[in-house]
């Protein structure tokens, strides 16, 4: 499932992660911040996701928030929502790894 947002909501998911805490009502629904799940860092942008629980059924939905450098590489990354007014539905699922791994005697 996903959920369409307003500019204005995405604004507002954005700034409830960046504080790591609240809530907020989206078309008669309360969505509770839970946590950051993941974050993927290039040159000039990052996108870190955020995790957060629908509170009257428990559900968990995804928002990616996108950051764009400004300046110098020095300087720090500003929020950006080119494309991204959307929570997606997502569920926990055990994924089992194998690899290769060196043995020394």
């Amino acid at each position: 499932m996903v959920i369409e947002l307003t500019k204005e909501q995405a604004e507002a998911l954005e700034g409830i992660a960046t504080y790591r805490k609240g809530s907020i009502e989206i078309n008669g629904e309360t969505f509770e911040y839970v946590d950051v799940i993941g974050q993927e860092l290039h040159e000039d942008y990052r996108v870190v996701s955020h995790l957060f629980k629908r509170k009257n059924d428990g559900k968990l939905f995804v928002f990616d928030a996108e950051y764009v450098r400004y300046g110098y590489e020095d300087y720090g990354f500003e929020p950006d929502y080119i494309d991204k007014f959307e929570l997606v539905e997502v569920e926990l699922r055990e994924v089992c790894r194998m690899e290769y791994v060196r043995i020394r005697d």
